[in-house]
């Protein structure tokens, strides 16, 4: 009777595996993957694009960061949709969609990137963390509160000194490790060091 049994059990989980990998290999399945793999690939291009217009010899002048304003703005509508639309699935994906947002001109859209970067975090990406305080800084910068962690050096006008402006630091450096950010003395020789040049 207990040998009935356990090829009962045996032939139930076969079954259910059998289905499983049946299902997986199902057309719809695969192109719901596929159309994830598209995303993941426009997300990495949109990141790219945003990376690369803030990568230049010198400081842009006005006009040339409302052109890079203006591109963040397009990138910035097109991850909202893959957003609304469910899409993001990987670390990746999360950690891009919230480098593109951490940049757009809204404090909502900036809330946003912290929330997908943390999630980015959570799924192990390397940078999630980082990106997780940047954007909450940030967030706090654009509300005119104080930033926690110390990762935005900030300057209001192009002959005024880098500073890293209003920074409620009480956290110690052990929790600032956590995210990936710094010491404090660290990020004091970096406004020095930006401030020498």
């Amino acid at each position: 009777m207990k040998s009935v049994r356990v090829l009962a059990a045996l032939l139930c989980a076969f079954i259910a595996i059998s289905y499983s990998l049946r299902a997986r290999s199902a057309p719809g399945v695969s192109k719901g993957a596929s159309q994830l793999s598209e995303v993941a690939a426009e997300l990495k291009l949109l990141y790219e694009q945003d990376q690369a217009d803030r990568t230049f010899d010198s400081p842009p002048t006005q006009e040339q960061w409302q052109e890079i304003t203006t591109r963040d703005e397009l990138r910035r509508d097109r991850v909202i949709e893959i957003i609304g639309a469910g899409q993001l699935d990987t670390g990746d994906d999360y950690y891009h969609a919230a480098m593109v947002l951490q940049h757009a001109s809204g404090s909502d859209d900036i809330m946003t990137a912290h929330i997908l970067a943390t999630v980015a975090g959570f799924k192990g990406h390397e940078g999630g963390q980082w990106l997780s305080a940047a954007a909450l800084d940030r967030y706090l910068h654009r509300t005119d509160s104080a930033q926690r962690l110390g990762t935005q050096f900030i300057r209001r006008t192009m002959e005024e000194p880098w500073s890293l402006g209003d920074y409620d630091d009480w956290l110690p450096d052990s929790v600032r490790s956590e995210f990936g950010v710094p010491p404090r003395s660290e990020q004091e020789a970096r406004v020095k060091s930006m401030n020498a040049r």
